[in-house]
């Protein structure tokens, strides 16, 4: 119905009105009738909802409040409980039409159905009160070609009469609004409140009494125990008297004889369970488990005074040796400058510190004898022992250091003999200090190792000593690896120094040193040269030039020795790349052999012709067999061949036989890439190679002579933005640097100017990031595809 005036009529359908005025006096009924209409009409409130059902029934329309009603209808809106689009025909309404479906938003709000001209409509049309009415399931009246299917229909009488028709868009909508509508009824909701109240007030009267039979148990429960505590206290009674009476007839029960006879025979049980109670003990001692036991307690008490010791040394190695050494340093006139003090003496006194935590921790698990486990506390130990890698990895270098000091600065040698000569050193060198830290992993190892073999399977520390060996061993091998790492880094940095054009390819973490000597390199006149050329000895000897070789695992590096004693490259063939080499062993199967014979070009008798022809053929067949070759075909350039002459056959076939080996483990790699990856997508990364600037001082950064976890020179001292430059370098981003940066970068910056620098290194330097990696690593993959 439209909201036409102050009030909104809302129209219902009451059939039962029709029942009770026959029933009843015409007189009385529209007296009623007249008496509600002057109270509805005189209140301008919303009447409550528990009088709509007596105002149905005796009338079939009121007035109620507009504005109250439109809060409703706004309420209506945000808290609907159904709300959609409808098809709506019949009914009283005027606005509705009997045979016309009209589509119209409804929205269900409690026991009201408001409708709208469609969703967006302020206000609404009208309101159906769905107090007391009946929806239910109806096929549409009038069914023609495209009639509507999914109806039900409205209605305020049992019998249907007056009903208003409406139409969903689904079978789904018009079963959720015939559910929704049926329960919306106000008297349905109070039916089911007054149930709730009778099983609550049923539930309230079961509680109370089991409350009640609950406390009159408790109750009956503390009777009881009060009884129960005076029988005890009766019995307790009961029984010190009968032991009294009973002490007291037996003691005038016994004789002065009977009681002698008693007392030697608690004597003689008393010896009795002393000699058992020995024997017991002597096969325990005896027996293979405590054999087992002792020596493993003894293998614990050797542990705990070779760490005693072991921290006594350190501590002498420390206050004899670091502290003095470092306060010359520092000095006006220093012995020895602070990079050398730290490269020899490195991290001794963080390893002092950790070993002096590791003897106090076995003091007081020694206190705890006879349960004395040592596996918990290794387990903490162990997660520490990594300082030692540092210490490992640059040991060898510290004692090179060490001796250069000795040899070259003598005031330094006296001022260690001084030092070495004092009675709190007890005798022990600097050199036999710095070698101790070394030996003490594997000592641990041999220690737990020894005691595992003396410890019973069932024991309870045995897991936890496994587990320790385990990850000592392991350490072990890291260590070993470290050290093997870093001497072929030292041996090949070392050749490439003494180098004088210097030598990039050294630089290669993969490069291992295989073998070094001096060969001889034949470099003939290429212009003269054809096949089946004969030379003189004289031109053999004029071609000759003796040069020092380094055989590394991916490349034949080949030099003169300069006067001065610097090493040069060879022009033509100084550095080979092995994966380019084909080996010739063999140099009179060559094709290419320009020294099939050797011409005499001195004039001889006659008579001496053929001795001395035979002579020189026999020198000639010996120089020949310690030649060999190496044939070299680079992709981008022409190839080219070196021919070597080794001392002697002997030294040949050793040089030869490392340049096979080299050459079958570059093609076995280069076999094993191409089966477990594309060979379209692979790229050697540019973290395995080293950068100049990682090890070569200039303006900007200083380098020390130790090594860091990356195996790279540490850095002595650099400026702001070289430090920035290393700390976003992602191939050598050393943990030790990383930590030592965070810690310290407020003493010359600030947390601001950091963010600053490192977003400008960032796009100024692709190369370091990981997207530039990834972009560089598509294009490249694109490429090789491209030209596969």
């Amino acid at each position: 119905m439209p909201l036409l005036s102050s009030s909104l009529l809302i129209s219902m359908q009451s059939q039962n009105n029709n029942n009770i005025n026959k029933n009843s006096n015409t007189s009385s009924s529209q007296q009623s009738a007249h008496n509600t209409r002057t109270r509805m009409a005189s209140s301008d409130s919303w009447s409550p909802l528990k009088n709509f059902p007596t105002i149905l029934m005796t009338r079939t329309s009121f007035k109620v409040n507009e504005e109250h009603l439109l809060s409703l209808a706004i309420k209506a809106r945000l808290e609907n409980r159904e709300c959609g689009y409808l098809s709506r025909r019949g009914g009283s309404d005027s606005s509705s039409s009997p045979n016309k479906w009209q589509l119209k938003w409804f929205v269900l709000y409690q026991n009201l159905l408001f409708y709208y001209e469609n969703v967006n409509s302020p206000k609404p049309q009208g309101v159906y009160f769905l107090e007391s009415c009946y929806a239910s399931r109806t096929t549409p009246k009038n069914s023609k070609d495209g009639e509507k299917l999914n109806c039900f229909s409205l209605s305020y009488t049992r019998d249907g009469r007056n009903s208003i028709e409406f139409a969903a868009e689904s079978e789904t909508d018009c079963q959720v609004w015939i559910e929704c509508i049926q329960t919306c009824s106000y008297n349905r909701l109070l039916s089911l409140k007054e149930e709730l109240e009778q099983k609550y007030l049923h539930l309230s009267q079961v509680y109370e009494s089991e409350a009640k039979t609950k406390y009159q148990y408790l109750q009956q429960v503390e009777e009881l125990s009060t009884e129960v505590r005076e029988l005890r206290r009766e019995l307790s009674r009961y029984r010190r008297q009968h032991h009294l009476l009973r002490t007291k007839t037996i003691a005038e029960e016994d004789t002065k004889e009977l009681r002698k006879i008693k007392k030697v025979q608690s004597l003689c049980r008393g010896w009795l369970y002393r000699q058992r109670w020995k024997r017991i003990v002597e096969e325990y001692i005896r027996s293979p488990h405590a054999e087992m036991m002792r020596k493993r307690n003894n293998i614990i008490f050797n542990l705990v005074e070779s760490e005693r010791e072991y921290v006594h040394q350190l501590e002498i190695l420390v206050a004899n040796y670091v502290r003095p050494f470092r306060m010359a340093a520092s000095s006006k006139k220093p012995l020895i400058t602070h990079e050398d003090a730290n490269s020899i003496f490195l991290n001794s006194e963080i390893i002092l510190f950790l070993h002096q935590i590791f003897y106090k921790g076995l003091s007081k698990k020694l206190e705890q004898w006879p349960t004395f486990y040592t596996g918990d506390l290794f387990d903490m130990f162990i997660s520490m022992l990594h300082i030692y890698l540092e210490y490992v990895r640059n040991h060898h270098y510290s004692l090179q250091n060490l001796v250069e000091c000795k040899f070259s600065n003598p005031e330094f040698n006296k001022f260690l003999e001084r030092c070495e000569t004092k009675a709190a050193c007890e005798g022990l060198t600097l050199e036999t200090l710095l070698v101790l830290p070394m030996n003490r992993i594997p000592y641990y190892i041999i220690t737990l190792a020894n005691c595992l073999s003396h410890t019973p399977h069932v024991h309870v520390e045995r897991e936890k000593l496994e587990q320790a060996k385990d990850k000592l061993e392991e350490l072990s091998k890291i260590m070993h690896d470290e050290v093997s790492e870093t001497e072929h880094i030292r041996a090949n940095l070392a050749i490439e120094r003494s180098i004088a054009e210097g030598c990039d390819v050294l630089l290669d973490v993969n490069q291992v040193l295989c073998r070094q000597g001096g060969l001889v390199l034949w470099t003939g006149d290429k212009v003269k040269q054809g096949f089946n050329q004969k030379l003189s000895a004289r031109e053999i000897r004029r071609n000759e030039t003796v040069v020092q070789c380094y055989l590394f695992s991916n490349h034949l590096v080949i030099t003169t020795r300069a006067s001065n004693g610097k090493l040069h490259l060879v022009k033509t063939c100084g550095v080979i790349a092995l994966a380019e080499v084909t080996l010739v062993d063999d140099i009179s199967t060559d094709p290419q052999d320009v020294l099939l014979s050797v011409a005499d070009d001195e004039t001889t008798d006659d008579s001496n012709s053929t001795s001395t022809t035979d002579h020189k053929n026999c020198e000639f067949d010996s120089y020949i067999s310690r030649l060999f070759r190496l044939i070299v075909e680079p992709r981008d350039q022409p190839s080219y061949s070196t021919t070597l002459v080794a001392n002697d056959e002997s030294h040949k076939s050793e040089w030869c036989s490392d340049i096979a080996q080299c050459l079958q483990n570059l093609r076995y790699s280069n076999l094993l890439s191409g089966t477990f990856r594309n060979e379209s997508s692979v790229i050697a990364p540019e973290s395995v190679k080293f950068d100049v600037k990682l090890y070569k001082d200039d303006s900007g950064i200083k380098y020390c002579k130790t090594l860091d976890s990356c195996k790279i020179p540490q850095i002595r001292h650099a400026t702001v933005e070289r430090l920035f430059e290393r700390l976003t370098d992602l191939r050598f981003l050393s943990i030790d640097f990383l930590n030592t940066f965070l810690l310290t970068y407020r003493l010359y910056t600030d947390a601001y100017t950091v963010m600053e620098t490192l977003i400008r290194i960032y796009k100024s330097s692709p190369q370091t990031s990981l997207d530039h990696t990834t972009e560089t690593d598509g294009t490249t993959t694109q490429k090789n595809d491209e030209q596969n």
